[in-house]
């Protein structure tokens, strides 16, 4: 619900006409609908997906997964990253050269 707000085209894309300064519902709402739904529904909508799909599987011999919604938690190093490290590898340097720091 956080990145509903903080990303501008997250609404756009989920039909908003305008910029919302609030999340569309509280965050615990996708679980109870989950949990009301159950697997069985979970079951249900997935098949309806299938063969909603079905002309396009028959013809391909693969089939493709959009991933680009997804998280990416990944980081990027930056200057004080790289400071660290070469801070910490002259540390191990004057450990092993047996030289007194202060």
């Amino acid at each position: 619900m956080e990145r509903w707000i903080e990303n501008p085209y997250r609404p756009y894309f989920t039909g908003s006409d305008v910029m919302k300064h609030q999340p569309p519902g509280d965050s615990s709402d996708g679980r109870h609908f989950r949990d009301r739904m159950g697997s069985a529904g979970v079951e249900k909508i997935f098949a309806y997906s299938v063969s909603w799909h079905q002309k396009e599987i028959k013809k391909s011999s693969m089939v493709l997964s959009d991933t680009t919604v997804q998280g990416n938690h990944g980081t990027f190093p930056t200057d004080a990253q790289w400071n660290k490290t070469v801070i910490d590898q002259c540390h191990q340097i004057a450990k092993k050269e047996k030289i007194k720091q202060r």
